[in-house]
């Protein structure tokens, strides 16, 4: 998400697109992760401008935040890349064991 659109002044907002398409994530990866809440791991993450306003239905969802000042350095790059490695590899290793034990 980033801030494309002006809502007032001081408020920048995500364009109406993505927003839909962060709802069809939802829907879609949602349900397939609904019989284990215990060790549940959601697999929708939010990658999001710093200055982006999130609207309140999306509190609750994991965001990795960051800035476009900070975008430039490589050890953010970094951070940023690392964090949605991690994420995939316990996604991975969550399908991995479904199908194993199905």
């Amino acid at each position: 998400m980033s801030a494309d659109d002006k809502l007032n002044r001081t408020i920048l907002n995500v364009r109406p697109n993505v927003l839909f398409e962060i709802s069809y994530c939802l829907g879609y990866f949602d349900q397939l992760y609904v019989e284990d809440y215990e060790n549940e791991i959601r697999p929708v993450v939010i990658v999001k401008e710093d200055k982006t306003y999130t609207p309140s239905d999306l509190n609750g969802i994991e965001v990795i935040e960051y800035s476009k000042a900070n975008l430039v350095t490589k050890a953010y790059l970094t951070k940023i890349y690392l964090a949605i490695e991690e994420r995939l590899e316990l996604l991975f290793t969550q399908i991995k064991d479904y199908y194993k034990n199905n």
